[in-house]
């Protein structure tokens, strides 16, 4: 409803610019709450429409102009006209009411339709941002783990990566030591085999000068006994039988063992050299060895040690035949020996005789 105008008085003309400031004013305002809500989030859900804004400021206008019109009509003093103006202002007014009420009407509908579209887009862009975030949220975390499996692996590699360089320079110091050490060794071994050489080759020269030193000379031993018994006999001009018999004796006894001592310092001489054994002849031959190995086994045989040699005769002693030929040849040596024996004896008895 708007304000009665006393008729008496004339109202002061009201100034256009307060309406337009007002108005405004109200443009600004509504455009201010029009505006984004403080959160910043999203507009608030219940706002004026534009439309019904653009109405009101229309109405304003249109009371301003009639406002105006009566305030000339007023001063020129023309009343009956200021009474159809007031007519027509009333009419016009109830006519921009209910063009009015129509147009808020049917804003106020489209505004609760838009509401409705808005509430729903809103909790569609809720959703969907909230689906962006989780989906951001996700792709972010597989990222975070794929790059944190990533640089675990290579984290990893990096360390195995150091150990086997670190393993591979202590396996090059190992084998340069054990390089150096063999180098060495090597050494150790050709100086050991050369003085082993020439350790041999002195003993085997050694044993060949005992050999001939020790050789029997049985026809030399009796000149020297025939020149003692000799002398003996020229020694007594009236010798005493049983006196001369008896120092012959003893001094063939010492001779005995003299030469019994001489040939077994020989074998425990060949035993320990692993030289062969030799048979004398009492003509002063050289000794001879009957056998049925070749040359070249002779010599093999002949540089092995008496471990090898046993070892030889344990691998050989599976043949047939083989475990009493070496018992045969056992007991042909021990008689043989005992020959010697038998035969020094003899020779005594007949010096004697």
């Amino acid at each position: 409803m708007l304000p009665k105008i006393p008729e008496g008085k004339p109202s002061s003309p009201r100034p256009r610019g307060d309406s337009r400031a007002k108005s405004s004013s109200s443009r600004g305002g509504g455009g201010k709450s029009a505006g984004a809500s403080p959160s910043g989030t999203f507009p608030p859900v219940r706002k004026i429409p534009k439309a019904l804004e653009i109405a009101l400021l229309a109405l304003n206008r249109e009371e301003e102009l009639f406002r105006s019109t009566l305030e000339m009509q007023e001063s020129v003093g023309q009343s009956r006209i200021s009474l159809s103006l007031s007519d027509q202002r009333q009419e016009s007014v109830e006519w921009h009411a209910k063009r009015s009420a129509k147009a808020l009407t049917s804003l106020t509908t489209s505004a609760e339709v838009q509401q409705e579209s808005m509430s729903q887009l809103l909790l569609a862009m809720r959703d969907a941002r909230s689906d962006v975030f989780s989906t951001r949220s996700r792709i972010e975390k597989f990222f975070e783990y794929q790059e944190s499996d990533e640089r675990k692996a290579v984290d990893k590699l990096k360390i195995d990566h150091q150990h086997l360089v670190e393993k591979c320079a202590q396996q090059e110091t190992v084998l340069e030591l054990q390089s150096a050490e063999i180098h060495s060794l090597r050494e150790q071994l050709s100086r050991r085999i050369l003085r082993n050489s020439a350790e041999s080759n002195f003993l085997r020269q050694l044993v060949q000068d005992e050999l001939k030193k020790s050789a029997l000379d049985i026809n030399t031993m009796k000149k020297v006994l025939h020149e003692k018994i000799d002398g003996a006999v020229l020694a007594f001009q009236k010798p005493s039988y049983s006196t001369a018999l008896q120092s012959l004796k003893e001094h063939v006894e010492e001779v005995q063992k003299g030469v019994q001592g001489q040939s077994d310092n020989l074998h425990i001489l060949m035993e320990e050299i692993g030289a062969k054994d030799r048979f004398f002849d009492l003509d002063g031959d050289g000794g001879t060895m009957h056998t049925n190995f070749p040359e070249f086994y002779r010599k093999e045989l002949r540089g092995l040690t008496r471990d090898h040699l046993l070892n030889v005769l344990d691998v050989v002693s599976f043949e047939d035949g083989v475990v009493d030929a070496v018992g045969k040849a056992i007991r042909a040596r021990k008689l043989a020996a005992h020959g010697i024996k038998v035969n020094e004896d003899s020779v005594a008895g007949s010096l004697l005789s």
